[in-house]
């Protein structure tokens, strides 16, 4: 694949990460039993050394930096120091995405984001995606669900039966013609479309 314009195989998850790429998967990747701030900081934790030997966790450095990155982002959390187990899911992947966003991720994907959310938490999710894509951040949404994907969307690539069926616009189509795009039922004229390079959506 080519990406940040240059051609690249990866060779694990954890390569990819390294360069930038995260996936946020439909059951998310926290743990629950760990509050916020350890959940945001999880392999990337503050710390500094006492006397030169013992190592001591920054709580309250992380607790800030938590506290501005999501409250940047709108997300509403009333303590920082709840375990994840007790949060809601559009809380757990507001802090999903925006931990991302935080520390320079230059690509997401996030896979069925809205499956298990109700109508106010994905209202939020979506308004959340497009502050993450307005800061430069590409989004990649993988959804069945159209309405989600025409409010958030530069570009819709449907993918039927392994093979891209189209490549078109978000502006220059619509809900009906993507349905015939998955079903097959769309010209291939119009499916196959070529558009501009750039984030997707």
């Amino acid at each position: 694949m080519v990406f940040d314009g240059k051609e690249r195989l990866f060779a694990s998850p954890s390569d990819a990460k390294a360069h930038g790429i995260e996936t946020v998967y439909q059951d998310l990747s926290l743990c629950t039993n760990v509050d916020v701030v350890g959940n945001f900081f999880m392999g990337r934790e503050i710390v500094k050394k006492w006397l030169g030997l013992i190592p001591v966790l920054q709580e309250r450095e992380m607790e800030k930096v938590v506290a501005e990155a999501l409250g940047n982002a709108g997300t509403r959390i009333p303590s920082l120091r709840t375990n994840v187990e007790y949060l809601s899911g559009g809380q757990r992947q507001a802090i999903e995405l925006n931990r991302f966003a935080h520390w320079g991720g230059k690509l997401v994907l996030l896979d069925e984001p809205f499956a298990a959310l109700g109508v106010e938490q994905t209202r939020r999710g979506l308004a959340l995606i497009k502050r993450i894509a307005a800061q430069g951040i590409g989004v990649v949404v993988i959804t069945h669900i159209m309405s989600q994907a025409f409010q958030v969307a530069d570009r819709i690539v449907v993918i039927r039966q392994g093979r891209v069926a189209g490549d078109v616009q978000a502006g220059l189509t619509s809900p009906d013609e993507v349905v015939g795009m998955i079903t097959g039922e769309a010209v291939s004229g119009r499916a196959q479309e070529t558009r501009p390079n750039g984030p997707i959506h």
